[in-house]
């Protein structure tokens, strides 16, 4: 006779089991298919009319959040000059008019503000950042924005102090001659604004001293500055309303 083990009865069984879920499987999908594919329609249909009659009102709800972003970020950025600014007090030495930088000529040395006639500005007006650096004077004026020629230009002419060295030179550009050779001046050397130079007001910072030129002939030496300043990298600067 012949004989089941316990364990073959066991996998047989098994067998029939998975057999008749696989049957009843097939008859549920047979007989409820169109259910199943009503209902399921059903589920994605809020997710369609979402998608399409909310779609625009969403996007407006991104784009109003995006532009909050901004105005937070520029504000901030406004704050921290405003900070520096009192953080060297220059409120106490200057009446100071806050202008965004609107574009940038940087083979013509000059840039552009967001500040004109209407807002007070007159040609030959100084230009500072908040942390007292000299960028230039205003050269024209139109009604809601001005243009600015940096120190940098070759039309600039004017009296500079080499910082700790009782040293005074022409600045044009970026080179600073009439230096006497005798006063000790390195590379490193910070650059100011003259007391009596009578152009720019005193002690704001200009730039370090690069290189050192010295002729043997000559009583005077020549220097090379690097300004204190990147103009690529300003976005904001201060007026000093005179």
């Amino acid at each position: 006779m012949y004989r089941i083990s316990p364990q073959r009865n066991k996998e047989k069984s098994k067998l029939i089991v998975f057999c008749t879920l696989i049957l009843f499987f097939s008859l549920f999908l047979f007989f409820f298919s169109n259910q199943l594919s009503n209902a399921f329609f059903k589920v994605l249909s809020p997710i369609h009319d979402i998608t399409g009659e909310e779609r625009d009102e969403l996007l407006d709800q991104k784009e109003r959040l995006t532009s909050k972003i901004v105005e937070l970020t520029v504000l901030e950025e406004e704050n921290e000059m405003l900070r520096n600014a009192l953080n060297l007090r220059l409120e106490e030495d200057f009446d100071l008019i806050l202008a965004n930088v609107s574009s940038k000529d940087i083979s013509g040395n000059s840039f552009v503000i967001n500040k004109g006639a209407e807002d007070g500005i007159s040609s030959g007006m100084i230009i500072i950042t908040e942390h007292k650096v000299l960028l230039g004077r205003v050269i024209e004026v139109f009604d809601s924005f001005s243009r600015i020629k940096l120190i940098t230009s070759i039309d600039n002419s004017f009296d500079v102090e080499i910082l700790k060295r009782d040293a005074f030179g022409l600045l044009s550009g970026t080179k600073i001659s009439l230096v006497e050779k005798d006063k000790g001046i390195e590379v490193g050397d910070a650059v100011v604004t003259a007391p009596l130079g009578g152009v720019f007001p005193s002690g704001l910072f200009i730039g370090l001293v690069s290189s050192i030129t010295k002729d043997e002939a000559e009583h005077f030496q020549e220097l090379e500055i690097t300004p204190f300043f990147n103009i690529k990298r300003i976005k904001k600067v201060f007026i000093i309303n005179d």
